[in-house]
């Protein structure tokens, strides 16, 4: 059994080792790993035993495979399984390199009563609140959660030079999912996703004049361009240039009571890229354009 340690939240940082996917056939294996691996099934079904407990993964579920740890898994290949995998780390480990090198290499040691290297056995986590992360769990937001194992397992495939920046940031937002929803489930309250939209709107609102792109908007909230995209809409009603555009708008309309400023200025120091852009976001939201809307309210 491997050695637990003690990390603060924001000691986390996740480093993927691999990832992958089953699909389609029959395969079980009995063996011992040296690092994390979590499983996620996206359909059939699967049975797989850690120490004595065992438990059944269906469509939605998500198994933690601990370090050190005997695990047994049949997959019937009657049920159509597709499981996704990710090897990983919670701290990035500078034998990492070197355990890749071994697991490769030396395949056959996994399923042996004792892994032979000892030293590359990882501890198990637990946060410095006393949290453990779930070795079975259920998410409920599972389409958030299957899109990120999906994406993860992409990067891996696609091998960029940021891919494991890429892993990290998913993993970390799989790993807040669990966390959230354990909390939940005993009654202390914690951000709901709606927070997600509340952030991106703080940002936009303190950011409006400079120049914001859907790239810096994800990395701020740690998701993917597209789902950060999808789900601000899914939260607010409405997209997030929309948002943008209105409080571009609401600005713009402060600055406009100012006489001496010309349009192309207040576009400017709005964030508009040009005064007739200005005036095309006003013509639609407000049906005048600035300089009549000027005329009425000077």
């Amino acid at each position: 059994m491997s050695k637990t340690v003690e990390l603060t939240m924001d000691a986390l940082s996740p480093y993927v080792r691999k990832a992958g996917k089953e699909s389609g056939k029959s395969w079980q294996h009995s063996r011992r790993i040296y690092d994390h691996e979590m499983m996620y099934c996206v359909s059939g079904s699967a049975s797989i035993s850690i120490n004595d407990t065992h438990y059944v993964m269906k469509p939605n579920t998500l198994i933690l495979i601990k370090p050190d740890r005997i695990h047994r898994v049949w997959v019937n290949p009657d049920t159509n399984p597709y499981v996704l995998w990710i090897h990983f780390d919670f701290t990035f480990r500078e034998d990492v390199y070197q355990l890749e090198k071994i697991v490769t290499t030396d395949k056959k040691a996994l399923s042996e009563k004792k892994l032979p290297w000892e030293a590359f056995i990882r501890p198990e986590v637990i946060l410095n609140n006393g949290f453990e992360f779930p070795e079975y769990f259920i998410p409920k937001n599972y389409s958030e959660i299957e899109y990120l194992f999906e994406n993860i397992v992409q990067s891996y495939d696609e091998q960029s030079l940021t891919w494991q920046i890429d892993a990290k940031i998913m993993l970390l937002q799989i790993l807040k999912n669990i966390y959230e929803q354990e909390l939940l489930q005993k009654g202390i309250p914690v951000m709901t996703n709606g927070g997600i939209s509340s952030r991106i709107k703080q940002y936009i609102r303190i950011n409006y004049y400079r120049k914001i792109t859907l790239h810096q908007l994800s990395e701020l909230v740690g998701l993917s361009e597209d789902y950060t995209s999808k789900l601000f809409k899914k939260e607010a009603g409405l997209s997030i240039g929309t948002y943008l555009n209105q409080i571009r708008l609401e600005n713009a309309k402060k600055l406009l009571l100012n006489h001496e400023l010309t349009l192309s200025s207040i576009a400017e120091m709005v964030g508009f890229s040009d005064s007739f852009y200005l005036s095309k976001v006003m013509k639609k939201h407000e049906g005048i354009p600035p300089s009549v809307w000027r005329q009425k309210h000077l």
